[in-house]
């Protein structure tokens, strides 16, 4: 059943869950400065990752959904703070690419030029 619901999640467009997880982070209260704010950005690309290092999704799916996701939650992100969330992505998601994982590229997220500078 758990699985089942994950897989509603990723039928759902990234734009919507971005939009979701903003309310949620906005509500949370603790992101209050910009450096913050991006922390509580990537901690959310990092949740949804989680779905295919546990196998409740499956991972090709789960990768794509991942980059338009992020994609989407980018211009959430604080303009100064988007050079390091861009690091911290790519970053991460070498951390995924061994045998198995959810993302098969050493840089899962490619920014579009307008979303990478784009202002929030």
């Amino acid at each position: 059943m758990l699985i089942e619901e994950f897989g509603i999640l990723l039928r759902r467009p990234p734009g919507m869950l971005a939009a979701d997880a903003m309310r949620w982070i906005g509500e949370s209260g603790r992101a209050s400065k910009p450096d913050a704010l991006a922390d509580q950005i990537f901690h959310s690309v990092r949740k949804i990752a989680m779905m295919g290092e546990f196998d409740l999704v499956p991972r090709a799916a789960l990768g794509g959904f991942l980059n338009d996701y992020c994609q989407e939650i980018l211009t959430s992100c604080p303009a100064a703070e988007r050079p390091r969330f861009i690091d911290r992505v790519v970053e991460y998601g070498a951390t995924l690419t061994a045998p198995g994982a959810v993302l098969e590229q050493a840089q899962p997220v490619q920014m579009r030029g307008a979303s990478a500078h784009k202002m929030a």
